[in-house]
């Protein structure tokens, strides 16, 4: 049966607007906002994924201050210095917010996602026990659709990342795919992430065989062992990289992600998408900042904090769901 489209625009809307009320500077939410809020989310299954789903989608605006810049010129404000740059930019991500779902409803993506197995919330890890006897684990706001028959076990990345605990099966291969590729376990324990642009497949041990989607990339065999990492992306395979398995392990249970001289910009991308919220920012502001620091992206509030305490940084609340990263002005 086909999904109610009329119906799913009308919660996607509701949701948008939800968001953009909690989120207004002129009129401060009360706590029976909230409570109502808290209310319409339990009224509907939908409700609640139609949040979640907009606020995984609205991580970080990159464009939002360029297109406030836009904006203040069209309203006849020409010098730059008159601009009230965070508020013009949380403005038009509402507008953003409001327009997002006419665009997300009708994309295949999505109506997998609101039908898909197995899912966690923003800044929850979890695991589960498979049928085969596997132990499939989720970072926070991951979803995973599973499908087991007779002869193949296979389990699909729409969101976020898995750690997968293969149990041994002759009859059943096991393999995880997404957008990118399928890997296929011919051993027993790998990750696999699916982020904006690229899937990146860890292997925590023994063998994990690499297929991309894109079949003109490579006519190659590609197998990785314990302690190698391989990125894939539309119509682009990376080399394989190096590491430590047991310490990836440890720090991807803990929901703790290790950056040793990153920009700020890939930081923020991969804090945002645990931010039960959107994160505002300009990356071509915030490219030079390097960040050297374990980020816990189980508590993105605590890694902000972090980070504006050891980096040149301003971070601005303006509500529960939006939050502005600016360089410090000198």
């Amino acid at each position: 049966m086909q999904p109610d489209r009329r119906t799913l625009t009308d919660i996607s809307t509701q949701a948008a607007e939800w968001l953009v009320r909690l989120s207004d500077e002129a009129s401060t939410p009360t706590e029976h906002d909230f409570v109502a809020f808290e209310q319409w989310q339990q009224a509907d299954p939908r409700h609640r994924q139609a949040v979640e789903n907009l606020q995984g989608m609205m991580g970080a605006i990159d464009a939002v201050p360029k297109l406030a810049a836009r904006a203040a010129l069209e309203a006849g404000k020409t010098d730059p210095r008159q601009v009230d740059w965070p508020s013009l930019a949380k403005n038009l991500s509402l507008v953003v917010l409001l327009l997002v779902p006419l665009y997300w409803l009708y994309s295949t993506q999505t109506i997998a996602i609101w039908s898909a197995d197995m899912r966690t919330a923003h800044q929850q890890w979890q695991a589960w026990t498979l049928e085969d006897g596997s132990t499939l684990r989720l970072s926070g706001n991951s979803v995973v659709d599973i499908d087991f028959d007779p002869d193949l076990r296979r389990l699909e990345v729409l969101r976020g990342g898995l750690l997968i605990d293969v149990a041994q099966d002759r009859e059943r291969p096991l393999e995880v795919v997404s957008k990118h590729g399928r890997f296929i376990a011919l051993g027993t324990r790998f990750v696999v992430e699916k982020r904006n642009d690229q899937t990146v497949l860890t292997v925590l041990e023994s063998t994990v065989q690499v297929k991309p989607t894109d079949a003109g990339l490579t006519d190659d065999d590609i197998r990785l062992v314990a302690g190698e990492q391989i990125a894939i992306a539309d119509h682009r395979i990376g080399s394989i990289a190096k590491l430590n398995a047991a310490k990836f392990e440890r720090n991807w249970r803990a929901g703790q992600l290790v950056v040793d001289g990153q920009p700020l910009p890939t930081v923020l991308a991969a804090l945002s998408h645990h931010h039960a919220g959107l994160l505002l920012y300009d990356s071509d502001a915030l490219a030079s900042v390097q960040v050297m620091a374990v980020i816990p992206l189980h508590d993105p509030d605590r890694a902000l904090q972090l980070l504006s305490e050891s980096l040149p940084i301003t971070v601005n609340r303006y509500s529960p769901w939006m939050v502005h990263i600016s360089r410090k002005q000198r």
